[in-house]
């Protein structure tokens, strides 16, 4: 797992590909324990940021990338979808995260801002 910056100066978050390069799974936000945790699909830190510290399950990170894929933003919930963590999901949900939590990404053409819900 590493730090960088972009061009822009976008602080990106890496982390270690599962299963080769293809899988890579990158998010781009402010860092955080909870940030990390999720980014880690490190369950049981999660479930600690939840419990202990008060982390938002309903929170939303800007600017993710989520397996090679660009979000304007994305909750939780939807970065545990996103990365196929159905352990996580469950553990979010069941600690008060909405099923109707929303992820957005650019599109066609004119690279419209589309917003949907993680179900």
């Amino acid at each position: 797992q590493w730090w960088s910056k972009d061009d822009d100066q976008t602080l990106r978050y890496h982390v270690a590909p599962p299963k080769g390069p293809d899988s890579q799974t990158m998010l781009r936000g402010e860092k955080s324990d909870f940030f990390d945790a999720l980014c880690h699909g490190d369950v049981v830190e999660v479930q600690h940021q939840l419990e202990e510290c008060g982390a938002d399950p309903n929170s939303h990170f800007s600017n993710v990338t989520v397996n090679n894929k660009n979000f304007t933003a994305a909750s939780p919930l939807a970065v545990a979808v996103l990365r196929g963590s159905s352990n996580m999901a469950r553990m979010l949900v069941s600690h008060g995260a909405s099923i109707g939590s929303t992820y957005s990404f650019k599109a066609g053409a004119e690279q419209q801002i589309w917003e949907g819900p993680v179900t």
